[in-house]
């Protein structure tokens, strides 16, 4: 599915089990008030190799994050390997949307800069400056990022492709997908913003990830 007026980009939503927690409903709205079409995905299938790597996972956490990561990845995978966008734009199922966002400037600046990878949705609990800026392994979240069509090939490549052995890897969104990539860069600001509830009302990353949201939020964001 296309964006509206978007022809070179496809847009996707990871929304496991999103029927059950209420997300589904609230993403869908999200992207009609603004006109996006879209695909919400709740469902994913793992093969053999991968369901292994969840079996084996040491305990609930590990088990999620793996989770997590591998729906990322099938969702690249399905835009892949059924369209012929240049690129990508994947977001997590719990975000505001900044109803001003402007997809022709986002492919703009990224085919100016000539990234793999543009972070669209991030944490980050204070304000930056406007325009691009590099990021280091200390910055995290996937809430939402934009890829080229050469740097989804690489990442199935190595993970959906074939085999590979995971504890040689760190293997999370916030690592596997956005740390991996050469030519990054992340925007301010930020498109794609956290509800800030992440592991539910009282986790222990819970207060970060309020400071996130509130350092950010305007009445831009639906």
């Amino acid at each position: 599915m296309n964006f509206i007026g978007i022809k070179e980009m496809q847009i996707g939503c990871v929304c496991y089990n999103g029927h059950e927690t209420g997300r589904y409903d609230r993403m869908k709205s999200r992207f009609e008030q603004i006109g996006l079409e879209h695909l919400l995905v709740t469902e994913f299938t793992y093969n053999k190799f991968q369901q292994s790597l969840l079996d084996d996972a040491k305990d609930p956490g590990t088990r999620r994050i793996i989770s997590i990561n591998l729906n990322h990845l099938l969702l690249i995978q399905h835009y892949y390997e059924n369209t012929k966008q240049e690129y990508i734009i994947i977001c997590e199922d719990d975000v505001h949307i900044d109803k001003t966002i402007d997809l022709s400037s986002l492919i703009t600046t990224f085919k100016s800069d000539n990234l793999d990878l543009l972070l669209i949705g991030y944490l980050y609990p204070f304000k930056l400056s406007p325009g691009l800026h590099l990021y280091g392994e200390d910055l995290w979240g996937a809430q939402c990022y934009m890829i080229s069509r050469q740097y989804a090939k690489q990442l199935l490549d190595k993970y959906i492709y074939n085999e590979f052995d995971i504890n040689a890897c760190v293997f999370s969104a916030d690592w596997t997908i956005t740390k991996e990539a050469k030519k990054r860069a992340l925007i301010s600001p930020l498109l794609f913003l956290e509800e800030g509830n992440s592991g539910g009302d009282d986790g222990p990353h819970t207060p970060f990830h309020r400071r996130c949201k509130f350092a950010h939020y305007n009445d831009n964001f639906i």
